[in-house]
């Protein structure tokens, strides 16, 4: 489980995300190259991201449930405990 709130710094890269989820044709760019490259899920919760951020309400979900457009420590190969 992924631990830990916004800190610090990340408070604005989070109000970031959440207006590039307003251009949703970027979101779903950035949000599909995020989930290529994360290694930590499982490839099904994966896949069901991909499919799911086309509709133009998800990607805001996507980034208020903790999940970042830019890459962070989750995709760094260890899953957090």
């Amino acid at each position: 489980m992924y631990a830990g709130g916004p800190k610090g710094g990340s408070v604005g890269k989070k109000i970031l995300e959440l207006v590039l989820c307003v251009f949703h044709p970027l979101a779903v760019v950035l949000i599909w190259f995020h989930l290529a490259f994360r290694r930590d899920d499982w490839a099904f919760t994966r896949m069901a991201w991909a499919a799911a951020v086309i509709i133009p309400l998800v990607p805001f979900i996507f980034v208020l449930t903790g999940n970042d457009f830019f890459g962070d420590e989750r995709g760094s190969g260890t899953r957090a405990e």
